[in-house]
């Protein structure tokens, strides 16, 4: 449903350029369409849906914003706690103490991903609502956060917090071209699932420097952010906040203010964590359920609570598979397992 004007020469020249803007996720046919727009030789298309799809990846073209005004283009709104200015260097190795990608190491498409105006409103919007949380900020984990020492940038004192509301299984599909099936949730009024929480308040802390809060924030967007977002496809949401913040609870899909009560001693602090953008499905041939994922998750569980909480961790947990479910202990695929 479209011509081309073709000059095979400067096509072959300009794929190869233009090649890693075309997710390998792709049909081939949206790769070529990419290339051939992003080179300037395609016109006349029809606005089908695979078309316009194409079309919005070309205009929203993930790549570094080099200045203040195109990280002010893409999203960027931080006009005090770490100025734009410092933000800018930061990414660009203009001062001696930045290092981009320190705390997480992506692939080149969520990398283009996380500069991607989609990206960094979504974050800049949730770590505006994070520095309201002045009185302490803890994430919530239900799954391989159980077990901090499995994920050495994220704080390693976790505490144990069972949310009420909530049903939890093995029903999360992994990222693309990581066919796992993760632990998901979904609410449920007749369901509690067991967690825990950790401190990350120094991620918005107010330092005196404002190097070192550019540094924090950095940390938090790679190494939380990035790696629960950008990369695993989840959202964020709050568990709790206080009564004077209840407004940073609006329009959120799993949790609402008032459900769940904080921890002993923190009614004046916030809690977040993670929760899936798409529904919960059962394991199958496509995302299997791994023996070295769910033992990251116990040995967690353990070292949080004892037997005990292991017991519960297992009982309030659901979808587990004996048809899909693989044993990789020998040779293990999960990325965070156990090596001993």
């Amino acid at each position: 449903p479209f011509w081309l004007k073709l000059n095979m020469f400067q096509i072959t020249i300009c794929l190869s350029k233009a090649s890693h803007l075309a997710s390998f996720t792709m049909h081939a046919k949206k790769e070529l369409l990419i290339g051939l727009v992003m080179c300037g030789f395609a016109s006349g298309f029809r606005p089908d849906s695979e078309e316009a799809d194409v079309m919005a990846v070309v205009e929203n073209r993930r790549v570094v914003p080099a200045t203040e005004e195109e990280w002010r283009t893409v999203g960027y709104k931080d006009a005090t706690h770490c100025p734009i200015t410092h933000w800018t260097s930061l990414y660009k190795y203009d001062a001696a103490w930045s290092e981009p990608w320190k705390f997480q190491k992506p692939s080149d498409t969520n990398r283009e991903k996380y500069y991607s105006s989609d990206d960094t409103q979504a974050r800049e919007d949730f770590y505006s609502k994070m520095l309201k949380c002045t009185e302490g900020l803890h994430m919530w984990g239900f799954g391989s956060l159980l077990n901090a020492i499995s994920i050495p940038k994220l704080p390693t004192d976790v505490f144990p917090y069972t949310i009420n509301g909530l049903e939890r299984g093995w029903a999360s599909p992994g990222p693309p071209n990581y066919e796992i099936m993760a632990l998901g949730i979904k609410p449920n009024t007749q369901k509690t699932v067991t967690g825990g929480f950790s401190s990350h308040s120094n991620y918005i802390k107010n330092y005196t420097s404002e190097e070192e809060r550019c540094l924090k924030k950095q940390e938090w967007s790679e190494a939380v952010w990035c790696r629960e977002v950008t990369e695993a496809h989840l959202k964020m949401e709050f568990v709790y906040v206080p009564e004077s913040l209840k407004s940073l609870m609006d329009e959120q899909q799993f949790f609402e203010h008032g459900k769940n009560g904080p921890p002993a001693g923190m009614e004046n602090a916030c809690i977040y964590t993670n929760v899936p953008t798409k529904p919960l499905i059962p394991p199958n041939s496509h995302y299997r359920l791994l023996q070295t994922y769910v033992d990251t998750v116990l040995i967690g569980a353990l070292m949080l609570g004892g037997d005990d909480f292991v017991e519960q961790t297992i009982l309030t947990t659901g979808f587990w598979s004996k048809n899909y479910w693989q044993d990789d202990r020998e040779s293990p695929y999960y990325v965070r397992s156990p090596r001993d």
